[in-house]
């Protein structure tokens, strides 16, 4: 799954919203440690393709009857990579969770929808 291209490409998975999963690179940790973070975000971009391109998709329908139903059901996705400064921290009383901000993630964000 996602998560574990995640782990091995020293990424840190910000959300998985709905449809949506942002990832970081640089942050929380520095990129000293673990190497250029656009060469690790295009790494887990390609992941990401990989495994969704292996993925059959829940259909309505029976597989045994129509030996087609497989070939026929594709996964479509949109992937932006965007650089940039970022300020980041723990938000949240309830449920404390680390986030980023800035204009960085505004743009990233919309590159999504």
């Amino acid at each position: 799954n996602f998560d574990c291209g995640t782990d091995y490409h020293k990424v840190y998975k910000l959300e998985a919203v709905e449809s949506s999963y942002l990832c970081s690179a640089g942050a929380p940790e520095s990129d000293e440690k673990w190497g250029r973070h656009t060469d690790r975000m295009v790494e887990m971009a390609i992941t990401i393709m990989a495994i969704a391109n292996g993925s059959i998709l829940p259909f309505l329908g029976n597989p045994g009857k129509d030996s087609t139903c497989h070939q026929e059901a594709r996964t479509e996705m949109k992937i932006g990579i965007h650089s940039g400064p970022v300020v980041a921290g723990v938000a949240g009383k309830k449920a404390p969770s680390y986030h980023c901000f800035g204009d960085t993630m505004n743009t990233a964000s919309r590159m999504g929808s």
